[in-house]
């Protein structure tokens, strides 16, 4: 069962994110996330996706937000993985990273 206070280090490990300090948001209904803080002063979100969604949601978000910036509109964009890809599958859950917005 998943832990929701800290992602598992497999994520962690997969993710390239083992010198990070995560810190977990408290106030999310849908999803379990976390603001990552980079040595090099960047920052991130990491999100457990709720199993309510399909896996095809990532694709959805990058097309809309790739569409509003494009527009000009300040959003977060999804942040690929070290394969390259927009979310990951580990131990059946879906965890995907995205550009902090203060």
């Amino acid at each position: 069962m998943f832990d929701p206070t800290r992602p598992p280090d497999s994520v962690i490990e997969a993710l390239g994110l083992a010198n990070a300090t995560l810190t977990r948001f408290e106030s999310g209904l849908i999803n379990d996330t976390w603001r990552v803080d980079l040595s090099g002063g960047e920052r991130l979100v990491l999100q457990r996706v709720n199993p309510i969604f399909p896996v095809s949601i990532t694709e959805d978000i990058e097309l809309v937000t790739k569409h509003l910036e494009d527009k000009g509109v300040f959003t977060p964009r999804l942040v690929p993985t070290p394969q390259g890809e927009l979310s990951m599958m580990k131990s059946g859950e879906l965890w995907r990273l995205m550009t902090f917005m203060p």
